[in-house]
């Protein structure tokens, strides 16, 4: 009565005597009340009923007594007064006395009525504390919501789709459960970045994307997997693993180590890998050898482990009949899949390996640039802390982000997000860059493809060892590929394989157009093959403009190129793809 306005108690007790429940002061009106076979709900906050009921013989999860059809309730929580207390005792001890007249379980499923230990995690980082003394009013309006959500505020994936990881997780298992029809979470499970962020966030250490990676495996397993997602960057693979970009050469006199600097590297910067390879070539004295190729990422990250499991065993065969030598790597995520898949290969960093032989002779960037860990560098600690050496003896001014080291943040290009959601992916390179007001440096080939092309300059650690004598912009699918061919005739000689006829037909590509083209997933060997075919069968259209539209069908992708020719060179002025088969079905 000194909490509550008196009002508010008669009304409550109004309404309990409309239920038919009475109240008594006497002792000997609650034994008649037992004897009876009716029930009774002593309040033992006045030491006046101990003398009826031992307190020590209340079940504190009933309240039940010993003496049959008596529930007791009152300060069994804490020895001093609490409203909220004695309505929780009150409101269990009658789901008790329910139960009793049902001769129903008084225990049964009632585990979460009680105080229960959660996972739950709420941060009240910058939350300031109040003073009881304080207005509770005051208390009242800083209200905290309790949610975690640590990962989804960080991650443009997370945040994307409006929910959390438990919510996720159940669309993941009902989209596996769908038989036919739409299987609606695919894109859900394609767009994550497979970075694992969200685990070294979570203080559950909740993996999203061990879950993704589970569910596209399974998916590919049960031939739910659409194709088309993934197919483009599968192909892109097989081209840096066919005869035309990939090989082996073994060192001049012997094999002590394999420069293997993967197949972006080799793509979007093969003039600074060739003299990376030439360095480390006298610093070897004829003892290292190269090889060009895929590590086989894309294909785990497209959850095909049979495409992944031929290019582990065509490495495994080429490093084991060169004697098992230390290779050199200078892509972390091809770090990520030789540990994960073939942990027996003795392996170091490009970077480690500088530190130890010495580096070259450059000049440092006059200005700080905001350094960015690959995501999967996020637990390789030495070669996270082996490039921080290198820019330390160069004297490289530098800046730390918030979201670095452990905590970094994905490019868009890991887990073939880019792929599947190519704005998704682009809003992340967005948040990422505008994370500081410098220029970005960072060592990983894709993620300087990625990061760039805004208005920030993005290096990668060879350009400040290695400079290139001009600024270079980002190199983009097919130059990428025609990068990987090239380097292959100048570190291991020219393959056997006949060119295409398509080879050297001459195409003019505008900067506007070349854009829609990355964007399409279009590469200049598909406009020329589809040109080719256009110009030897005389099949295209003219348009009233004047200018022609050509189509072909190469593997599972059609596609139309609008274009001009003028005296055996073609201006492109459009191309249009569809990556799809149709089937019929009788």
């Amino acid at each position: 009565q000194e909490v509550l306005p008196q009002e508010v108690l008669v009304t409550a007790w109004q309404n309990l005597q409309r239920l038919g429940v009475t109240r008594s002061s006497g002792k000997d009106s609650i034994r008649d009340c037992l004897k009876e076979g009716n029930v009774a709900y002593v309040g033992i906050d006045d030491p006046e009923w101990t003398h009826l009921v031992d307190v020590k013989d209340i079940d504190p999860f009933t309240y039940k007594t010993s003496t049959e059809g008596l529930f007791a309730g009152g300060y069994l929580r804490s020895n001093k007064p609490s409203p909220s207390w004695e309505s929780a005792d009150g409101k269990r001890a009658a789901n008790s006395i329910d139960r009793y007249f049902q001769g129903a379980s008084l225990t049964s499923g009632r585990e979460k009525e009680f105080s229960l230990d959660t996972k739950l995690y709420t941060s009240i980082e910058g939350v300031p504390t109040l003073s009881p003394k304080d207005d509770p009013i005051e208390e009242a309006k800083r209200c905290i919501q309790c949610e975690c959500r640590c990962c989804v505020r960080e991650c443009v994936f997370l945040e994307k789709y409006k929910g959390y990881p438990k919510i996720y997780v159940r669309q993941i298992y009902n989209n596996f459960a769908i038989v036919r029809g739409s299987h609606s979470a695919n894109k859900m499970i394609n767009s994550c970045s497979l970075c694992g962020l969200c685990e070294v966030l979570c203080p559950n250490d909740f993996s999203m994307a061990e879950l993704c990676r589970f569910a596209r495996e399974e998916m590919v397993e049960r031939n739910i997997m659409p194709p088309s997602v993934h197919e483009f960057a599968l192909l892109d693979m097989e081209h840096a693993n066919s005869p035309r970009s990939s090989g082996f050469r073994s060192g001049a006199k012997t094999t002590e180590a394999i420069f293997f600097p993967g197949c972006q590297l080799s793509g979007a910067m093969p003039d600074q890998t060739e003299r990376v390879a030439n360095f480390l070539g006298k610093m070897f004295d004829g003892k290292m050898g190269i090889m060009l190729g895929c590590c086989g990422a894309p294909a785990w990250w497209a959850g095909r482990q049979d495409k992944l499991n031929e290019v582990i065993k065509n490495i495994e065969k080429t490093v084991e009949s060169a004697g098992n030598p230390t290779l050199i790597l200078a892509c972390s995520s091809c770090n990520e899949v030789f540990k994960n898949f073939m942990p027996n290969l003795s392996r170091v960093s490009l970077w480690q390996v500088l530190l130890e032989k010495g580096l070259p002779e450059t000049r440092p960037a006059t200005e700080t640039l905001a350094l960015h860990d690959p995501c999967t560098t996020r637990h390789e600690p030495e070669w996270r802390q082996s490039v921080r050496k290198i820019l330390q003896i160069l004297g490289q001014p530098y800046e730390e982000l918030v979201f670095g080291g452990e905590a970094t943040r994905c490019c868009g290009y890991g887990g073939l997000q880019s792929m599947a959601d190519s704005d998704l992916a682009r809003e992340g390179v967005s948040r990422r860059l505008q994370e500081s007001k410098n220029d970005f440096l960072t060592y990983c080939a894709m993620c300087r493809e990625s990061l760039s092309g805004s208005e920030k300059t993005v290096l990668h650690l060879l350009d400040i060892l290695f400079p290139p004598p001009a600024e270079k912009k980002r190199a983009g699918f097919s130059k990428r590929q025609q990068n990987r061919e090239l380097l292959r005739v100048k570190l291991l000689g020219p393959c056997d394989l006949a060119p295409n006829p398509w080879d050297d037909l001459l195409i003019s590509i505008p900067d506007a157009v070349r854009e829609k083209l990355e964007d399409r997933h279009i590469l200049d060997s598909d406009i020329r093959q589809t040109l080719w075919e256009a110009s030897s069968t005389g099949r295209y259209l003219i348009s009233p403009d004047g200018t022609r539209l050509a189509s072909s069908r190469i593997g599972n992708v059609a596609f139309w190129v609008e274009y001009r020719e003028d005296y055996h060179s073609f201006t492109i002025v459009n191309a249009w793809s569809h990556r799809m088969i149709m089937e019929l079905m009788s």
